[in-house]
């Protein structure tokens, strides 16, 4: 499984918790994953009325694409 390179704060603040040890503390996939879930669902939920339009008009579209597939 490749991880994501943190960015070096990340790394020093994980390395200043951990008590002198120079290593970063590696997380659990599940849990890396379940926080992944958790911003992006943060992130969704925070859209502004723009990204809101902009899902709509993408998702109009491809329902009217997929509908004109179907009629020959």
């Amino acid at each position: 499984m490749t991880a994501k390179k943190l960015p070096p704060v990340e790394v020093r603040l994980l390395r200043s918790s951990m008590g002198g040890v120079a290593k970063a503390k590696k997380t659990s996939a599940g849990n890396r994953r379940a926080h992944a879930r958790k911003m992006a669902a943060a992130r969704w939920l925070s859209r502004t009325p723009e990204q809101i339009a902009a899902h709509t008009a993408m998702m109009r579209a491809a329902r009217e694409a997929k509908r004109k597939e179907r009629s020959p």
